[in-house]
């Protein structure tokens, strides 16, 4: 039998009938004043669009170039729009920390930083998981949640150093753990996230500020949700070979010897982009500027620690790729699905008890992140959030947590930049990501009713 006539595998069947079908479905929903043909047209487009990368049906590249295309050819929104992730600063911060990995690492800094994380933590597959979860934490207090880009940078630097490849169990698990040891944190330490958050509640709830201290408290179930998440990745992704790199890294810690002219300029610059960060911290500067311009000056003549070399190194099918995806949260909010999911969800808080108003509140910012950025969602529904609340009395700060918990449930990288970020450096399988992702979100959720919005009522700051 020829290639041409042979039969698709049934698994492959089966993809191409749920890619095919979906949209299919979508066209016969019917349009009203509030679902109007255009947003139906942008759905058939973008699930599509988003099952064909999920199966990886296709190469990434065609939807990468094609998806923002579309949207302009269709009449969904105009090329200022559907190109608009190039003018945001998300992007070039991703670029930016992409080739600061790659300057890292050709200054040998990385590979050095690396093999003193292997020894501290054990070099055991279990180590590592567990290790990177507590630099999470401390990179996140120091950072002031800021932390995701100095992450993806050692969970890149120890798959190489270890020479594990891309998508093996531990290379896929350390990279996980890097991802949400750079995210989650930021949920309960004092950082940049409540400082927003609080900002676009102050038109509700007023000028208020709340302690590092009370913050974490506050948190303290989310911490034990953290933890259980970095554990449901050793479950998912066990280790399918022994790994343990002890002997190995101190060999490789002899060859390397003193350190370099380049590692030390490397380490200055990374002395810099911290002491920024920090400060940042207590300015409210943007620390987005300190990822665009830092890179880029380590691969300066005299100064620099990389060359052109890292440059020309880094992935422009998955940079593309990331701006592609982030058009479709753009594109959302041009054509108002905002107001649309407010709407359908509104039938949910109407006479329902407080804590299935917050639950609905998680919910509806699970389903949001399909359509729009978790920045995005922020600026749009905080203050409608915080609106609900104080009509059942419920302590603002309890929002806040819960806005944090929702926007962090994805199920494809798209749906979140910094997440993208890991994905981007390609150690992950899109399908690995999608079940890890699945099973944290169904954690989480479960978490959220029995530990977490008990634990909230018992101490006392449900309400407030």
């Amino acid at each position: 039998m020829s290639t041409l006539t042979k039969p698709l595998p049934l698994k492959a069947l089966f993809m191409w009938l749920v890619t095919l079908g979906l949209p299919l479905g979508i066209y016969f929903i019917p349009t009203s004043d509030l679902f109007t043909n255009q947003m139906k047209i942008f759905l058939i487009v973008t699930v599509f669009a988003i099952l064909i990368i999920a199966f990886e049906s296709l190469p990434k590249s065609v939807i990468t170039i094609l998806l923002p295309v579309s949207y302009i050819l269709l009449g969904l929104a105009d090329p200022q729009t559907a190109w608009f992730p190039w003018t945001m600063p998300t992007v070039w911060m991703i670029i930016g920390a992409l080739l600061l990995v790659n300057a890292l690492e050709s200054s040998g800094l990385l590979m050095r930083i690396s093999y003193h994380v292997i020894l501290l933590v054990g070099g055991s597959y279990k180590g590592l998981i567990l290790g990177l979860g507590a630099v999470g934490i401390l990179l996140n207090i120091i950072l002031f949640g800021n932390a995701y880009v100095m992450l993806v940078g050692l969970a890149y630097g120890l798959c190489h150093a270890m020479n594990l490849e891309k998508y093996s169990k531990e290379a896929t698990g350390i990279f996980l753990a890097a991802a949400i040891g750079g995210i989650i944190p930021a949920a309960f330490c004092y950082g940049s996230n409540i400082l927003m958050l609080e900002g676009l509640g102050e038109p509700v709830v007023g000028a208020h500020r709340i302690s590092y201290l009370s913050w974490t408290f506050l948190n303290i179930p989310v911490i034990f949700y953290y933890f259980c998440a970095l554990l449901l990745i050793l479950v998912l992704f066990r280790s399918q070979s022994s790994v343990d790199g002890k002997a190995y890294v101190k060999g490789k810690l002899a060859e390397l010897g003193r350190m370099s002219v380049t590692e030390k300029k490397a380490c200055a610059w990374l002395v810099i982009l911290f002491a920024y960060i920090i400060t940042a911290g207590f300015k409210g500067w943007d620390s987005t500027w300190a990822f665009v311009i830092v890179p880029a000056l380590t691969i300066a003549p005299v100064i620099g620690c990389g060359t052109e070399k890292d440059v020309r190194r880094l992935d422009f099918t998955f940079i593309l790729f990331i701006a592609s995806c982030m058009s479709i949260g753009i594109v959302a909010s041009a054509l108002d699905f905002g107001s649309l999911v407010t709407s359908v969800a509104e039938p949910l808080t109407d006479n329902a008890s407080p804590g299935i108003v917050v639950f609905a509140i998680y919910g509806l910012n699970i389903i949001l992140n399909f359509l729009l950025t978790p920045m995005a969602i922020m600026a749009g529904f905080t203050t409608t959030y915080l609106q609900i609340a104080q009509t059942l009395g419920i302590n603002p700060y309890v929002i806040y947590s819960v806005i944090s918990l929702g926007t962090d449930q994805i199920l494809f990288p798209y749906e979140y930049a910094l997440y993208m970020l890991y994905f981007s450096l390609g150690y992950i399988k899109m399908s690995d990501f999608i079940k890890y992702f699945g099973a944290k979100m169904l954690l989480c959720s479960v978490l959220l009713i029995i530990v977490i919005i008990p634990f909230w009522k018992l101490t006392g700051l449900f309400f407030g």
